[in-house]
């Protein structure tokens, strides 16, 4: 699952893939439009229903909060 969602994010911003920092959004790599389109395409290829109490900076700061995220939707 992680690799997928790496795939996912490659076509946001390459450089997520190696970020090593601990908010994305924050330090510029992701913006809001982004976050919609990285939310549809989750939706799409895991088959999740990400509502938008979901869509909050603490479930799109980085790769794991994003894995954790959609697992706990996929359970």
């Amino acid at each position: 699952m992680k690799e997928k969602i790496l795939e996912i994010l490659d076509e946001i911003n390459e450089d997520i893939r190696n970020y090593d920092g601990e908010n994305i959004i924050a330090d510029g790599l992701i913006d809001s439009l982004s976050i919609i389109d990285l939310v549809a395409e989750l939706c799409d290829t895991f088959d999740v229903n990400i509502s938008a109490k979901y869509i909050v900076e603490d479930n799109f700061k980085s790769v794991d909060a994003i894995v954790k995220l959609v697992e706990s939707l996929t359970e």
